[in-house]
């Protein structure tokens, strides 16, 4: 067997340090009784006997083989799951750990893992998890071997392969077989014929006292000579607009989690929601720029082209240009569309924003999502004992008033909103949808 490995070094395990300080207790009492100095000596000589035969056999013994069991993983975001990596071995170890060198940017903590490695082949699940989105390539695995858990071996192995961190696909499992269940009526995925709310024709029937008279037929009346009223439903083929707001404050962390990622989450069962109730969607994600679009797509077997277009999203630092995205609705999207921006906002926005969102507003019905920032919530409740934190504590207080009249501004102008905890974006948007529908 044959790897590409770095160098090798010794570490002492936790039991050979307590043996270690064991021999302390003699050594004090050495100093009244002399004779315990030489079993100081006895116990130190044989623990550094054992540490030198198990080194020696460590170096000497053949190492594993260690490889990914496939060049590229999928996780899902914020969710334990397990890397399997294949080691094949001639001899049995007692213990083997791994340690993945990730990145720099990588901030989430990952425990090594510890495995009884046998002779042969073996499958070792290495349980990772990440709290953001993005593309890890690992090159390293630092691995430590041990036979009689006094000392162990530390080396670096090279590979090659890919950790893909993507919106979490099993909440949307988990949604699609609870939308199959009895509450489904509640969560909105099922396709309700209710009749005598909507405004798409669904069939004829005789007048009964107490209908709405402006219903009734005139000529089916005058053919039949009696009564007849139109019965309507709700439209299945409405046009559905989400702008996921990629720039600056949806880099704001919520419990390890930024809002852009907890957006993305919401978003991918809300889309599956919407085409599920044959609703056409489109998607468009931007900043100060339009960064990419998903439309005019219908159906659930779309529900894939979702999931590639929100693991290609990525964080902006710009700030976001509402100008911009209201003129691109205006120029695309031709039927009145109901638009649903999942984004957050902290400051007063310029007389041309507010005009062109008016504008905006005329043609398509629009509501905002925002997400509330529970940092500003926070400093603000506390009490300033210096002057830095007086500091902090009034700025917190003047974003967050500016940040109310903004919200104010957008209500002066019929525009919609909702000022939310980000893990309810899903709740919330699905309360949205299925009032939007019953209008």
């Amino acid at each position: 067997m044959s790897q590409n490995r770095g160098k090798t070094k010794v570490v002492i395990t936790s039991k050979t340090l307590k043996l270690i300080a064991a021999t302390l207790i003699p050594a004090l009492i050495s100093v009244f009784f002399p004779i315990f100095f030489y079993i100081t000596l006895m116990m130190s000589g044989g623990i550094i006997i054992i540490i030198f035969i198990e080194t020696f056999i460590l170096l000497s013994l053949p190492k594993p083989l260690i490889e990914p069991e496939k060049d590229k993983y999928s996780v899902s975001i914020n969710r334990a799951d397990s890397i399997n990596l294949k080691v094949r071995s001639t001899i049995n170890y007692t213990k083997i750990k791994f340690r993945i060198e990730y990145p720099k940017n990588f901030n989430d903590v990952n425990q090594p893992n510890f495995f009884k490695i046998k002779k042969g082949t073996n499958i070792c699940k290495y349980d990772f998890i990440s709290h953001k989105r993005r593309s890890i390539k690992v090159k390293k695995i630092y691995t430590r071997l041990t036979l009689f858990n006094f000392v162990e071996l530390e080396e670096r192995v090279e590979c090659n392969f890919t950790i893909d961190v993507t919106p979490d696909s099993v909440a949307l499992s988990e949604f699609i077989k609870l939308s199959k269940l009895s509450r489904e009526m509640i969560i909105g995925s099922r396709k309700n014929r209710i009749i005598n709310e909507g405004t798409e024709f669904e069939s004829l029937r005789e007048y009964v006292p107490g209908d709405d008279a402006t219903k009734i037929d005139q000529k089916s009346s005058a053919r039949s000579k009696t009564p007849i009223i139109k019965n309507f439903t709700r439209e299945h083929n409405n046009e559905i607009t989400v702008i996921i707001d990629c720039g600056r404050l949806m880099n704001t962390e919520y419990e390890n989690m930024s809002y852009l990622d907890y957006c993305i989450n919401s978003v991918l069962i809300f889309s599956w929601s919407v085409l599920k109730q044959g609703d056409r969607l489109n998607l468009i994600a931007c900043s100060n720029t339009i960064q990419s679009s998903l439309m005019g797509i219908r159906g659930t077997s779309k529900i894939n082209e979702v999931k590639e277009f929100c693991s290609r999203i990525q964080a902006s630092y710009e700030e976001t240009s509402y100008t911009k995205i209201s003129e691109y609705l205006l120029n695309n999207i031709k039927k009145r569309s109901y638009v649903i921006f999942f984004t957050d906002i902290c400051e007063n926005y310029n007389d041309n924003a507010i005009m062109n969102l008016k504008i905006l507003q005329k043609k398509h019905q629009v509501f905002f999502l925002l997400f509330s920032n529970s940092i500003l919530e926070e400093e603000i409740k506390k009490i300033p004992t210096t002057k830095k934190e007086l500091f902090i504590s009034t700025s917190a207080k003047d974003i967050f008033l500016t940040r109310k009249k903004t919200i104010l501004n957008l209500s002066r102008s019929g525009i919609k909103s909702a000022d939310i905890n980000p893990k309810s974006s899903l709740n919330a948007a699905l309360d949205i949808y299925n009032n939007f529908r019953r209008v």
